[in-house]
Order: structure tokens, then C-alpha cells, then sequence
């Protein structure tokens, strides 16, 4: 569990919040399925890059300040992924 809560810090704070889109594939499949906060889905990780950059264009100073995050998730099986492959903050 350590290993994936250290890649989710790696991800937000260096990855995500510098905008290195070609390491994304560190932590996301090529066809990830993303559920965005007003319901949709989108499919692919290209596609996901791009709403990604998407969204700097549209609030360009966005980026995550406070590593590591100061709550962290998950249950100690290993067990976070629901059936359908998707991830979740514990049980």
C-alpha cells in the first residue's frame, strides 16, 4: 500500500502539477476509463490528457502545493479496486 499511496503523491504533485502528461502512463492504463465530477465518463488516456491540458488553459496556476497529502486512504489488503477495475478510498 505504501508503494501506491508514494506513486499517488508522485503523480499529483510532480506529475499532475507540472504538466508532465508523457509520464501518465506511470499510474494510468492506456484505456482508463475517468469519471469527471459532473457525471461523465471519458475513455483513454489520451483523452485524458488532453481535458487535462484542457483544464490549464482554463486555470493555469492550478496545481497541488502539500506533499505528501496530509490524509491518506485505502485499506491495508490491498484490496482498492472495485470489481469493475476501478480505484477507491477504502472499504
Amino acid at each position: 500500500m505504501e508503494t501506491n499511496l508514494h506513486l499517488f503523491d508522485v503523480l499529483d504533485f510532480d506529475v499532475f502539477s507540472n504538466q508532465k502528461w508523457d509520464r501518465l502512463q506511470e499510474s494510468h492504463a492506456k484505456d482508463v476509463v475517468v469519471t469527471w465530477p459532473d457525471g461523465h465518463e471519458t475513455s483513454g488516456i489520451e483523452r485524458h490528457i488532453e481535458d487535462l491540458k484542457a483544464m490549464f488553459t482554463f486555470a493555469p496556476r492550478h496545481r497541488h502545493q502539500s506533499a505528501p497529502h496530509p490524509i491518506r486512504l485505502g485499506n491495508l489488503d490491498g484490496g482498492d479496486r472495485g470489481d469493475d477495475g476501478h480505484l477507491f478510498a477504502g472499504r
